[in-house]
């Protein structure tokens, strides 16, 4: 038996839904465009320290809501602006 999975109106089988492709990391041509990129609000740190406690709580929620096919709760993430939040979250899921 095929699994499935409701898109919208419609359900479809587990061959028509394709993983999101992962983002290889960008080669630079010279130090200054790497660091103006570095530097973006966008970009996510390759280590974030101090944050082991964090990620391994964020790590846990999501790899338990995973197994149990969804969780019917949520994960409330607060703190002071720039203190790597989004940054922490973006590295969990990066890594799952």
């Amino acid at each position: 038996m095929r699994s499935k999975k409701t898109l919208g109106r419609r359900t479809a089988t587990a061959k028509e839904i394709k993983p999101t492709p992962r983002i290889t990391p960008r080669k630079y041509d010279n130090e200054y465009d790497r660091v103006c990129a570095s530097l973006q609000l966008s970009a996510i740190p390759e280590v974030l320290p101090c944050r082991d406690k964090e990620r391994n709580y964020i790590k846990d929620y999501l790899i338990n809501g995973i197994q149990n096919g969804g969780s019917s709760s949520s994960l409330y993430i607060s703190g002071m602006p720039g203190t790597g939040k989004t940054a922490t979250t973006l590295e969990v899921v990066k890594k799952l």
